[in-house]
């Protein structure tokens, strides 16, 4: 199959378009780096591309708690963190207010 004029030709076309959809992403706003701060990737900082990286290495998968017994921690230690820098009651047995303290 892999020798067949038809693999080599499909081969080479997918070669050009991948090079042609190359040149064209270079128009793109550069996301990719942690130098580029812009208002709409804010959040793509060094700690949080690390962060990124290095849950990749050990679990792709993030989707339920049996799956992600690590990460759903961090998920929820992260979750309170936000919850109590907005303001919001995350002490056990209190009231619970949706509008904060």
């Amino acid at each position: 199959m892999k020798s067949s004029p038809a693999y080599h030709s499909e081969v080479e076309n997918m070669k050009e378009e991948l090079m042609i959809m190359q040149e064209q992403m270079g128009g793109n706003v550069p996301f990719f780096s942690p130098r580029y701060q812009g208002h709409m990737v804010r959040d793509t900082t060094m700690p949080a591309l690390l962060g990124y990286m290095g849950a990749m290495l050990f679990n792709q998968n993030n989707v339920d708690s049996a799956a992600s017994p690590v990460t759903t921690l961090y998920e929820q230690q992260v979750g309170q963190q936000l919850c109590d820098m907005l303001g919001y009651n995350i002490t056990p047995g209190k009231k619970l207010l949706a509008w904060g303290m």
